[in-house]
């Protein structure tokens, strides 16, 4: 099958099945993370518009120096946090931008990528959905490890110590 290609001659935003609410969190981000490579290339060509204010491009740099620098690597050490972050950043910042300027250069913009703007709406909102719902998921795994943590280090003490009720 012939690959699509943009006017760019770059391959054309892939295609991936929509994510549905009761899918599980992770494979929702899947969606996503497969379009990074496409937001990534759209905020390059959106921050080197000269078309586009200073205003404009503020969120842009703002989010992408976030992500490269030191500020931003104790984060990545937070669970889900620091994995949602940097997208959520991206397009936020995206939306952001597009929504400011002109319509018409906004869509010449996503058109040359082969993107479209509802799918950057809907990445973002999968990406805010995965970001609230994965640490209440993660919250309810670790009660659970700690429930029977608790219950592996009383009988590990009890046949330690030959003890036959609670201290």
């Amino acid at each position: 099958m012939a690959e699509h290609k943009n006017e760019i001659g770059l391959p054309a935003a892939q295609e991936t099945p929509e994510p549905n609410e009761s899918e599980d969190p992770l494979r929702q981000l899947w969606h996503v993370i497969r379009r990074l490579p496409s937001y990534i290339r759209l905020a390059w060509r959106l921050m080197r518009d000269p078309r586009l204010t200073c205003r404009e491009k503020a969120p842009l740099i703002a989010a992408v120096t976030y992500c490269v620098t030191p500020l931003h690597w104790p984060v990545n050490a937070v669970p889900v946090l620091g994995q949602i972050d940097t997208p959520l950043a991206l397009l936020f910042s995206l939306q952001y931008t597009l929504n400011h300027c002109s319509p018409a250069r906004a869509r010449s913009h996503l058109r040359r990528l082969g993107m479209h703007k509802h799918q950057l709406e809907e990445d973002l909102s999968t990406v805010t959905r995965v970001a609230t719902t994965l640490p209440r998921k993660a919250a309810g795994e670790l009660r659970f490890a700690g429930v029977l943590a608790r219950v592996a280090g009383r009988r590990a003490r009890r046949k330690l110590f030959g003890l036959t009720h609670r201290p």
